[in-house]
């Protein structure tokens, strides 16, 4: 709703669950296979281009997929990532497992507060809608393994680093000082054409944290990327 209001025409939006993650069932598999498949779903519901934005171990797959995709008839013109994985070897060990293997709403909820600079932000519909999501002890083995496969012993196996580096699209990355998840610091030394957005006082969710903000970011960067209707009509010419 943040980025509806910010936006200067309402943009056609495609959600899609992670593997293991939401209503997904997929297992935990290779990120070739994941960017194939995010290249498929894209490809299947018509899309020609689109502004690619991911958090966390989203961001991740969001890079990979601007990096090592797409197909042919998707093209990425823009990339906005909060708080990613990818950029930097470590990460919260305590916190994935703590998630994976919580059962009772205390501890869950407990875990979900490391999520947050600022723990009043988490409401009870938060707590609700992650422990619904992570119910069943099926759902919650698909998440460790794939947070196994990715993050083993707390340490980040994808390195996609190189590939950011290699862009040319606009690119932002959102980042809460005080993430406890993923560290902030990982955002250091990145390319100086590549934006990067620090908030005090924000933990792993800035787009929670720091709503409006964070959708100004997103309106921005799509905007910078996306030809206006005079320089649409100048290409167009061209073209003919």
């Amino acid at each position: 709703h943040a980025l509806e209001r910010v936006l200067p025409c309402e943009p056609g939006m495609l959600a899609l669950d992670l593997p293991s993650h939401g209503k997904s069932t997929v297992e935990a598999v290779s990120l070739d296979e994941i960017v194939a498949s995010i290249d498929a779903t894209l490809a299947a519901e018509g899309i020609r281009h689109c502004h690619l934005i991911g958090h966390s171990f989203g961001g991740a797959l969001a890079l990979a997929t601007a990096a090592y995709g797409p197909l042919v008839q998707t093209r990425v013109r823009s990339l906005t990532l909060f708080a990613p994985a990818g950029l930097g070897p470590d990460s919260n060990a305590a916190f994935i497992r703590g998630i994976t293997q919580a059962t009772r709403r205390a501890s869950f909820a407990a875990w979900l507060k490391q999520l947050f600079a600022d723990p009043a932000q988490m409401d009870e519909m938060f707590v609700a809608t992650a422990e619904q999501q992570l119910a069943s002890p099926q759902v919650r083995a698909r998440l460790a393994a794939l947070a196994e496969r990715f993050f083993p012993d707390g340490a980040q196996s994808l390195d996609l680093r190189i590939a950011l580096t290699a862009l040319t699209l606009p690119i932002r990355v959102v980042w809460g000082m005080q993430d406890r998840i993923l560290p902030p610091r990982h955002a250091d030394g990145l390319p100086g054409r590549v934006a990067v957005h620090r908030f005090a006082r924000v933990g792993h969710l800035p787009q929670i944290e720091a709503r409006d903000d964070a959708a100004s970011i997103v309106a921005h960067n799509i905007a910078s990327a996306t030809p206006t209707r005079t320089e649409k009509d100048a290409r167009d010419a061209r073209l003919e």
